[in-house]
C-alpha cells in the first residue's frame, strides 16, 4: 500500500484530498457528536498528520468544543457540505478524516472501536476489534510523536 492511494473527495467532487503518508490510526468512533454529524451508528475515521495532507477545493469551517473540552474544527465542502476533516486541537497537528471519502474503500484498516461507552444499546458491535470505552489506545511510539508535534 502506497501513500499515493490515500486520496479521496467530497460527495459532489468539488473538493479532493491527497495524503503523502498512510494514516497514523484508523477506527470507528461511537461518541454522540460523531454519530450526530454522520447520521450513522458510528463514524469510520483515519487520523492523518496535517503536514501529510493536502486539500483542493472551496471549503468552509466551523468550530466547536470536542469531548476533551479542547476546540475541534470541521472543514467542509462549500457546495455539498461533506465533512472533509476535523482538526483535533487536543492532538497536535492531527486531522480526523472520514474513511467514507476514500477513493479506495479497501484501504481503510480499522484498529479499534472508540468511545464505546457512548454507544446506544440498540445496536451491537459484531467484529473482533478492540473496544475502548473512551479515546483510542495509541501506541507508545504514536503518543511520543504526538507529544512532540
Amino acid at each position: 500500500m502506497t501513500a499515493a492511494n490515500f486520496s479521496g473527495g467530497c460527495r459532489c467532487g468539488q473538493c479532493r484530498f491527497q495524503a503523502s503518508h498512510p494514516p497514523l490510526f484508523a477506527g470507528y468512533c461511537h461518541c454522540q457528536a460523531c454519530r450526530q454529524r454522520s447520521s450513522a451508528n458510528a463514524t469510520a475515521f483515519m487520523m492523518m498528520d496535517e503536514k501529510d495532507f493536502t486539500l483542493q477545493g472551496e471549503t468552509h469551517s466551523y468550530r466547536e468544543s470536542g469531548g476533551s473540552g479542547a476546540p475541534i474544527e470541521h472543514q467542509r465542502c462549500s457546495r455539498c457540505g461533506s465533512t472533509l476533516y476535523t482538526k483535533l486541537y487536543v492532538l497536535k497537528n492531527i486531522l480526523a478524516v472520514p474513511a467514507v471519502l476514500l477513493d479506495d474503500a479497501a484501504l481503510f484498516q480499522p484498529q479499534q472501536h472508540v468511545w464505546v461507552s457512548a454507544k446506544p444499546d440498540w445496536y451491537d458491535i459484531n467484529d473482533d476489534l478492540p473496544q475502548q470505552p473512551g479515546p483510542p489506545q495509541l501506541s507508545a511510539e504514536l503518543k511520543a510523536r504526538l507529544a512532540t508535534g
